[in-house]
């Protein structure tokens, strides 16, 4: 499990901002939930199709009671991912022209590793990964690595598994067992049209902590005037 090279402007741009410390974390895979269409970047270039209600999600998660934005892909083709988050924080900046940003995604972390610390695309067969989920070799995602990831991106990690939000088209991952809410992309991403997902729980989550903070706030200027 490793953090993508040279993401180390995106963090710095995101150090520098303010973090709630209560706030939802998005975490999100990439193939078939952020983007329809893999190609190698080598043999193939074509435009992603973009998951825009995943882009919309963002948006109002941001808005609210927020921490993180975060991507955890088994997907090591650097230059796919790389491209794929150009276009898509292109794409983020269209949609919202008056709340841009610089970069969409806080951490980037790849988990298709080999055991000698090189990367690999998982549509290639390759014997040195177990595939055994049983296997601690095995390139799973776990609230282990989103918490790395906080460490990395300097978000605070206190109360994980009720903030993380982790989004991916498939149902078993380990950190399914370990988060209150892990949305399954239903079915795996292919159009926009065709997207059945229910992206709510990470909005009533930042609706209801709004709820609280004016409440406290309302309860702090009560006090005050005591």
């Amino acid at each position: 499990m490793s953090g993508i090279p040279n993401n180390n402007q995106a963090n710095q741009n995101f150090k520098n901002t303010p973090v709630n410390p209560n706030g939802a974390i998005l975490v999100w895979d990439l193939d078939k939930t952020l983007v329809a269409n893999y190609f190698d970047m080598v043999t193939s270039i074509e435009e992603p199709i973009i998951n825009t209600n995943a882009l919309r999600t963002m948006n109002t998660a941001m808005k609210g009671n927020f921490s993180a934005n975060m991507m955890l892909t088994n997907n090591g083709n650097l230059r796919f991912i790389q491209f794929v988050i150009f276009l898509m924080t292109k794409k983020y900046n269209e949609m919202f022209p008056d709340e841009q940003v610089a970069f969409l995604f806080s951490v980037i972390y790849t988990a298709a590793m080999n055991p000698g610390g090189t990367y690999k695309d998982p549509r290639v067969p390759d014997n040195t990964v177990p595939q055994s989920k049983n296997d601690p070799g095995y390139a799973a995602k776990r609230l282990e690595d989103v918490r790395n990831m906080c460490v990395e991106g300097e978000i605070p990690a206190d109360n994980l598994a009720e903030r993380v939000f982790f989004f991916d088209d498939l149902p078993n991952h380990i950190i399914r067992g370990e988060i209150n809410h892990y949305i399954q992309i239903q079915p795996p991403f292919n159009t926009v049209d065709g997207d059945l997902t229910d992206y709510s729980p990470v909005l009533v989550f930042s609706e209801r902590n709004k709820q609280r903070q004016r409440k406290t706030r309302r309860k702090n200027r009560n006090e005050r005037r005591k």
